[in-house]
């Protein structure tokens, strides 16, 4: 979840909010798992982050240029996301016999160390930098203070969103694939109410609603919360 979050804290931050993360996660657990039956587990990799990528893509595509809210664009993605999941894998669970992916992917430990830490802190350490340190980050949070002064100041706030959008969807898809690793298996059920989670990890993590306003260690002391 902390991967997700970290991912959330850019797209509230910018001043938009991303409904589909749980569905995504969901769904990507069942692409890799099924692409690694087709491909073995390269395959079912790059099968789980072009499912994200097409989210992003259409999530962002859709609030940018169109101009339809995120709100309203991740909520019907939700439902698409999980809908499409169910419909490739008729409702059942699709096992995960490839155990070096198993181990990498959120089931092994490094000594007493799991796994899954060291994925929250790569995670957690790149995000941290890319919001406070870096041009993107800097114009993420203006972009979320105020749109309209940030475009007059010479910001395309309309990549920015795009950008953190199909950010979230890359990490709703890697959290999916972290689930599949874990349990050794790819549900459509897996992810299901972590939107809420989310973003109220982020909240309490002191990442403002309203944009403008965010912090990736805030967000994971949230998260553990």
């Amino acid at each position: 979840m902390a991967v997700m979050a970290i991912a959330m804290t850019f797209v509230l931050s910018a001043g938009e909010i991303d409904l589909s993360v749980g569905a995504v996660a969901g769904l990507a657990s069942v692409v890799v798992a099924m692409g690694m039956d087709i491909g073995g587990p390269v395959f079912g990799v790059i099968a789980g982050l072009s499912a994200g990528l097409l989210v992003g893509t259409i999530n962002g595509l859709l609030t940018t240029r169109v101009g339809i809210p995120s709100f309203l664009t991740t909520l019907a993605m939700m439902g698409i996301a999980t809908g499409t999941a169910m419909w490739i894998s008729d409702t059942k669970a699709v096992p995960i016999i490839e155990q070096g992916y198993a181990w990498l992917f959120g089931g092994g430990n490094v000594g007493p160390v799991p796994v899954l830490l060291y994925w929250t802190l790569i995670a957690g350490v790149i995000g941290h930098v890319v919001l406070k340190k870096t041009t993107f980050g800097r114009r993420v949070l203006a972009t979320g203070g105020g749109e309209t002064a940030a475009r007059y100041s010479g910001i395309d706030t309309r990549s920015i969103k795009f950008r953190v959008l199909l950010i979230s969807a890359m990490a709703a898809a890697i959290a999916g694939m972290l689930y599949a690793g874990r349990l050794q298996s790819g549900r459509f059920q897996l992810g299901q109410g972590d939107e809420l989670s989310v973003i109220a990890a982020c909240v309490l993590g002191g990442t403002s609603l309203f944009g403008g306003m965010g912090t990736v260690v805030g967000t994971i002391v949230g998260a553990l919360m």
